[in-house]
């Protein structure tokens, strides 16, 4: 099989990347490659002739698509590239996929719905984004399904790693220089490791190769069991973090409306989202929170000695 990926250096591509090489023959892409990165090519993915070109040189039979604009801010006024990123990649990808018989995994986000449930969102619970971000993802959501090709879309949220910029290593920064940090207590969703991301990824191809051929297309919800809000999530990445040592004094928080915080765009309140589906589909059960953020602080650990920036 041969697989391409795409977004490899991000997050989630840089937990796929190893973990595809058993499964077949695997290209890697990312927009900016470095010099000593010699297993991975660079493509312009917003470049449609250049990623058309590739695609009918490797002919992929499956395509992962982890590429994504995520500055949710820099969306509301720059809808251009973040419409090209994650509306018009997935929509070149998706019907190419289509015409060769391909199949492509790709990401999408809590951020598409409107945040007003009490309850966790269902895959086909009424869609309504707040913000440019989330209707990008939407959108690219869409574009795929109205390709025609065979699909798996996987939500998710609150993605975080032992790598690469995200909440967790940012608390973590902030913990050297603050003795109090102010974080938002009315958003609530659930921080998901990018790891397991990936190993659900994994996982699902494992099940369709054993699908014999069914077409288990359609958008599917994972993410980590534990619903928090920011700053009960911040206080356990505290505690867990003082206790292996990772840091000195345990900064205090002070939970705050989401007011205090201007932010160019809005963010859903409640994004919980229900993972039933993908348990009852693929046999997939929500990983532990408390295990993930755990690993992720060993990860972050081990590799002490370098900038955490």
């Amino acid at each position: 099989m041969r697989i391409l990926l795409t977004g490899c250096l991000g997050q989630l591509g840089q937990e796929l990347r190893q973990r595809l090489l058993a499964h077949g023959r695997l290209y890697a892409t990312d927009h900016n490659t470095p010099a000593d990165e010699h297993q991975v090519f660079s493509l312009d993915l917003t470049d449609r002739g250049a990623l058309l070109r590739i695609l009918d040189k490797l002919q992929p039979d499956l395509i992962i698509n982890t590429a994504a604009w995520t500055a949710v801010d820099a969306a509301e006024t720059e809808q251009g590239p973040a419409n090209a990123i994650n509306v018009v990649v997935p929509q070149i990808l998706a019907e190419w996929a289509a015409a060769n018989q391909a199949l492509l995994f790709h990401y999408s986000t809590d951020y598409v719905f409107d945040g007003t449930n009490t309850l966790p969102w269902y895959e086909d619970d009424s869609v309504g984004p707040v913000s440019v971000y989330g209707q990008s993802k939407l959108d690219g959501e869409n574009a795929i399904i109205n390709s025609g090709c065979k699909h798996i879309i996987i939500r998710t949220s609150w993605v975080y790693s032992s790598h690469s910029k995200n909440f967790v290593r940012t608390m973590l920064q902030l913990a050297v220089s603050r003795d109090q940090l102010q974080v938002v207590d009315d958003q609530r969703g659930c921080p998901t490791l990018a790891e397991n991301v990936a190993l659900v990824t994994i996982e699902i191809l494992k099940r369709l190769q054993l699908a014999e051929g069914k077409d288990l297309s359609g958008v599917y919800h994972y993410t980590d069991d534990q619903p928090l809000a920011w700053c009960e999530f911040a206080e356990r990445i505290f505690s867990r973090a003082h206790e292996i040592g990772l840091i000195e004094s345990i900064p205090e928080v002070i939970a705050v409306d989401s007011s205090v915080f201007q932010t160019p765009a809005k963010r859903p309140l409640y994004s919980v989202l229900n993972c039933e589906k993908i348990e009852r589909v693929f046999g997939i059960q929500q990983k532990s929170f408390s295990s993930a953020l755990d690993d992720c602080l060993a990860g972050i650990q081990r590799n002490h000695s370098e900038d955490l920036s």
